[in-house]
């Protein structure tokens, strides 16, 4: 059997001869893409999206963090600052009388509510507690700091 010319052509026509596509004309073993397509390239602006939210959120945490502990050392210094002037009334004192006052204080432009209580100690005598609590708010919230010390203050002998 011999096939004529037109058959071997239309038989073959769906093959690749000589690296050219028979169908196409184009280079049969080469990736004719050039390009990204849409859904790739979407794709990547979301994973990148996404990453630069996670690092925005981290960085946004953290300086929240570092203004409230900003925010906590202030408030330590003013309870710092109160004890003294109280330490320093009371040692003026002939005898400290256990007391409780409370305020409120602007300083550095941050609103302080402190309550002081002075107590006397149940087991030793002529030592007495003082107690400083302030509270201050942050981010719509109440914050608590406190701060204690202790005064011994020794009769003065009468002769």
């Amino acid at each position: 059997m011999s096939q004529t010319g037109s058959d071997l052509v239309s038989g073959l026509a769906g093959l690749r001869v000589c690296g050219l596509n028979r169908l196409t004309g184009k280079p049969a073993n080469r990736q004719t893409k050039k390009g990204f397509t849409l859904v790739e390239v979407i794709l990547t602006i979301a994973i990148v999206v996404m990453g630069l939210v996670f690092i925005l959120q981290a960085l946004g945490k953290e300086v929240n963090v570092v203004s409230l502990a900003d925010d906590r050392i202030e408030t330590a210094l003013f309870l710092r600052q109160k004890l003294e002037e109280v330490k320093k009334e009371l040692e003026a004192k002939d005898k400290i009388v256990p007391m409780s006052q409370s305020g409120e204080t602007v300083q550095n432009g941050k609103r302080y509510a402190w309550q002081l209580e002075v107590r006397e100690n149940a087991l030793l005598k002529n030592l007495y507690e003082i107690r400083l609590v302030c509270i201050w708010k942050k981010f719509a919230k109440d914050n608590v700091s406190i701060l204690a010390t202790y005064v011994y203050k020794a009769e003065k002998k009468t002769e």
